[in-house]
């Protein structure tokens, strides 16, 4: 018995929807994308103010102090979701 893949994303689920962060920290935000079945599973991250935050695959990286939101487009489907971003002015994590 062979499953049908499926053309389009109904949703993306992220581990955080914000996460506080200071500066030079990074936090790895993970990701789902459904169906499970779904035939391309690529997903096209952004960030809406990289002097702020920038993202790589997931992991954000607190750049300067202020806010940014992380944005997760799936390829198929155009499913999409954010994190909002807060950078606090020092060295390391807060989350």
């Amino acid at each position: 018995m062979s499953v049908e893949e499926v053309e389009n994303a109904n949703a993306i689920y992220i581990s955080k929807d914000a996460v506080t962060l200071l500066v030079g920290s990074e936090y790895n935000l993970d990701c789902d994308v459904t169906p499970w079945n779904l035939k391309d599973k690529s997903l096209t991250w952004s960030s809406s103010n990289e002097s702020i935050a920038t993202v790589a695959n997931g992991k954000i990286k607190a750049v300067a102090p202020g806010q940014a939101v992380i944005s997760v487009v799936a390829a198929q489907g155009g499913a999409e979701v954010g994190c909002t971003v807060q950078v606090a002015g020092e060295s390391g994590a807060i989350t």
